[in-house]
């Protein structure tokens, strides 16, 4: 299975690439993802974000649902590394 890159989803196992959009400071937009997908993407458990998440991992809610923006998380994991 493809592992999905800037610019695409994971969604149950299918890759869908979608176009870059751009907020109005130029930053390019980012979906914010399950947990399973931030598992995925750093080759750990589910176990392990949540346990991240509770450290200070970034994240949000919603929809009833805890999310992640796959660049912040690789930030967090950087800086966390690096101390």
């Amino acid at each position: 299975m493809r592992t999905p890159s800037s610019g695409q989803a994971d969604v149950g196992g299918m890759v869908i690439p979608f176009p870059d959009r751009f907020d109005d400071h130029g930053t390019r937009w980012q979906p914010w993802v399950a947990e399973r997908v931030v598992a995925n993407h750093f080759g750990v458990s589910g176990r392990t974000v949540r346990r991240w998440q509770t450290q200070g991992m970034p994240s949000r809610m919603v929809g009833g649902s805890r999310r992640y923006r796959l660049s912040i998380c690789d930030e967090w994991l950087a800086d966390r590394d690096a101390t």
